[in-house]
C-alpha cells in the first residue's frame, strides 16, 4: 500500500531554476496534512528516529520522543551553536489556526503545538545542528521535518537547510523555504501543515543537518522550529555476490555440510 501522502513537485521546478545546485539526495514536500493518517506515519514502519520538539507525543499510533534542553533522544544530538536551547511545551499555536489549514488530527495538532528553537530573532543569524547517528551504511532512509506557520509578521522565517551525508552535501536555500509562508511553496492555505523530506542512502553512520536563519535587515526572523522529525528506513540493499561461480561453489559447500 502506498503512503497516504500528497507529493508536491514544485521543488523540481524551483531547484531547476537555481544554477549550479546539485542534489545527491531526493528532496520532496508532503502535504497538506489533515488527519493523523494523512501524515503517512505508521508504527508498522521502521524508524531510527521519531522525535517531537518540546513534548512527547503520538501521531497515528507512532510514539514520538521528546526533544528539549537536557532531554535528548538516543542516537541524536542537538547544538544551538552558542545560542540558548529553548522549547515550547504543548500547546502554543501563536498565529497558526489548525482549522483554517484543514488540520483535524488530534495527534498532529498536539505535536505541532510544541517545538524547540534557539533564538527569538534578536541574535540572528541563528544556526542549529542536528546529528542523526546509528545509521547503517548502504541503507536507504528518508528524514522528514514537519512544518507549520508560527506568525504572520517578519520575514517569513527563511530556513537554509544543509544535509551532510558522508562526502555528499546538499543545500536547500533559504530563498525557497519560508517556514511561515506555506503558500509560497504551493500549499493551498497559509495554515497548512506539511513536511519537507530528504531521502538518501547512508554513506556512513551519521547524517548531519544544519538549519540556518540568517540576518534579514529590518525584520525579526526568529530561528528554526523543530515540531517533529522522523527518519524512516526505506530499503535495505540486497546481498550481492561479485562472482556467480563463487556463489555457486559456496552454495554447494553449504549443501554438503547439511
Amino acid at each position: 500500500m502506498k503512503r497516504p501522502r500528497f507529493r508536491i513537485f514544485l521543488l523540481f521546478a524551483v531547484f531547476a531554476a537555481l544554477p549550479l545546485i546539485a542534489h545527491a539526495g531526493d528532496v520532496n514536500l508532503y502535504g497538506p496534512f489533515t488527519d493523523d493518517a494523512s501524515t503517512g506515519l505508521d508504527p508498522s514502519k521502521t524508524y531510527t528516529h521519531a522525535i517531537s520538539g518540546g513534548t512527547a507525543s503520538s501521531i497515528n499510533g507512532l510514539s514520538l520522543e521528546a526533544l528539549g534542553p537536557g532531554v535528548i533522544p538516543a542516537n541524536f544530538s542537538w547544538s544551538t551553536n552558542g545560542l540558548s536551547s529553548n522549547s515550547v511545551v504543548c500547546c502554543r499555536n501563536e498565529d497558526w489556526i489548525p482549522a483554517d489549514g484543514g488540520v483535524t488530527g488530534p495527534g498532529l495538532i498536539e505535536t505541532l503545538g510544541s517545538f524547540t528553537y534557539s533564538s527569538s530573532g534578536d541574535t540572528n543569524p541563528a544556526s542549529q545542528t542536528f546529528v542523526l547517528s546509528g545509521l547503517t551504511p548502504g541503507y536507504e532512509y528518508e528524514t522528514q521535518f514537519f512544518v507549520r506557520m508560527w506568525d504572520t509578521e517578519g520575514s517569513g522565517r527563511p530556513i537554509e537547510l544543509t544535509f551532510t551525508n558522508g562526502s555528499e552535501v546538499d543545500v536547500i536555500p533559504g530563498s525557497f523555504l519560508h517556514a511561515d509562508r506555506a503558500m509560497d511553496i504551493g500549499m493551498p492555505n497559509a495554515h497548512s501543515a506539511y513536511s519537507l523530506a530528504y531521502g538518501f542512502v547512508a554513506q556512513g553512520p551519521e547524517l548531519t543537518i544544519d538549519a540556518l536563519v540568517d540576518n534579514d535587515p529590518g525584520v525579526v526572523s526568529g530561528s528554526f522550529h523543530v515540531y517533529a522529525l522522523t527518519n524512516e528506513l526505506i530499503a535495505v540493499p540486497e546481498p550481492t555476490c561479485g562472482f556467480m561461480l563463487g556463489c555457486g561453489m559456496l552454495g554447494l559447500v553449504a549443501l554438503r555440510r547439511r
